[in-house]
């Protein structure tokens, strides 16, 4: 197997908002390299995660409905700053300077949680989804994205599915070690309460869940992050009887990220690695051995407000997946 890189020819703008990526090989991360134009009638600061919002949708789908992202701008940058440190990134509460006239601002959001077998597919379609302008004042007037591909190439079909087949010999052209990412958003609001209330259920069935970004908000057409945030979050396991797996005040939870991570924290930003901390593996909790309503997110809050969720999911064989772990504990 080789590594390769490459600048595609066709990149997306706010007219041309689709590209269909090479089936050849596998494709283990996309890098979108934005330029964002915005033309001030007077001079103003903002904050990077304004601009970053700017992208309303970034969406990789697969054979016409395999989602494997679909996220905001700012949702793939905060998922790089916590991936890879502040290092060569752009930190969303960072102040950005618009001088009165034309600004070119650039940015570049990789999607990187897992690996996409576009060989194995009829097509891979990259898109995005625009805002026109930040307010009265700021204009968007252009928005373009070169995109690069990392590819691992493989010489043969043999050496293919030796990775990605559980038994090759056995069981031919199968990918069913193959674990793709499958990351989305999801938007719930939560009420005043000093006990904890259930915000949200745990998706069950054959995903793995890694980690949940929650992003706290004001409700709102322009929600403000850290406007209202939780008091404490929860995970609680309801399966034979409720028991409280999770129960953290969230800013002790913030200064946590920021030890783990070693970066400064993020206004309105909380994260909890399933994999890090309750499975002890990179995939996290196996939604599969759960039921709908098993497993729940809770907030305790003194206000009312938002929590944007990120959830960082992997598909995968599910009986493949618990025999290789059997194996592996063995």
């Amino acid at each position: 197997m080789e590594g390769a890189k490459r600048t595609l020819d066709e990149v997306l703008t706010a007219s041309h908002k689709k590209i269909d990526l090479p089936l050849h090989n596998v494709i283990d991360k996309i890098v979108m390299d934005y330029t964002i134009t915005v033309t001030a009638t007077a001079a103003e600061t903002i904050k990077y995660a304004d601009l970053f919002n700017v992208i309303k949708e970034i969406r990789l789908v697969s054979d016409g409905n395999i989602v494997h992202y679909n996220i905001s701008g700012l949702d793939g940058i905060l998922m790089n700053i916590y991936d890879h440190g502040e290092a060569g990134l752009i930190h969303p509460d960072t102040n950005l300077a618009l001088a009165a006239g034309v600004n070119n601002v650039p940015f570049t959001v990789q999607l990187d949680r897992g690996d996409v077998l576009a060989n194995t597919k009829q097509s891979l379609d990259l898109t995005h989804d625009l805002k026109t302008n930040l307010n009265a004042n700021l204009v968007i007037t252009a928005v373009r994205a070169d995109v690069t591909v990392s590819e691992k190439i493989f010489e043969s079909k043999a050496e293919f599915f030796g990775v990605y087949a559980y038994n090759p010999e056995k069981r031919g052209e199968n990918v069913d070690l193959a674990a793709e990412p499958n990351i989305s958003v999801v938007t719930k609001t939560f009420d005043a309460s000093n006990e904890p209330r259930d915000v949200y259920e745990l998706p069950a069935g054959a995903n793995t869940i890694r980690r949940i970004f929650f992003i706290s908000s004001s409700i709102g057409d322009t929600p403000v992050r850290a406007a209202s945030e939780p008091t404490k979050l929860g995970v609680d396991l309801n399966m034979s009887r409720r028991v409280k797996a999770y129960n953290m005040r969230w800013k002790t939870l913030q200064n946590l990220n920021q030890a783990d991570y070693h970066l400064k924290a993020v206004a309105g930003v909380a994260l909890i690695d399933f994999g890090a901390e309750f499975t002890g593996d990179e995939f996290g909790l196996r939604g599969w051995n759960f039921r709908k309503g098993d497993q729940t997110i809770s907030t305790s809050a003194a206000a009312g407000g938002e929590l944007r969720m990120i959830i960082e999911q992997y598909t995968v064989n599910t009986a493949v997946f618990d025999a290789v772990s059997a194996v592996l504990e063995a």
